[in-house]
């Protein structure tokens, strides 16, 4: 997801670069431009980065189960379990 995130940031950042570019030949500034394409690359790229982050948060698989990694949380109301949930077991590195 990260080379994503920064061939993402590089599309942007040329984009913003030919943009000024042309702009250069109708008075613009060409330097600003990489400026500001380089500062909304790396935006993108740390953003990218931390949604990716959030979506792909570890669920415990099978075989985490199969070695020891997990436990089971139970939810009870009343003594009556009502819902259960695999997790990682807090110690766990």
């Amino acid at each position: 997801m990260i080379i994503v995130a920064i061939i993402v940031g590089i599309i942007i950042f040329a984009l913003i670069t030919l943009v000024y570019h042309i702009d250069e030949k109708t008075g613009g500034n060409f330097v600003a431009g990489v400026f500001i394409g380089v500062i909304i690359m790396v935006l993108i790229v740390i953003e990218i980065c931390l949604v990716s982050m959030i979506i792909e948060k570890p669920t415990p698989s099978a075989l985490d189960v199969y070695r020891g990694n997990t436990e089971l949380e139970i939810t009870s109301v009343n003594g009556v379990p009502i819902d259960t949930v695999v997790v990682f077991k807090k110690d766990l590195k």
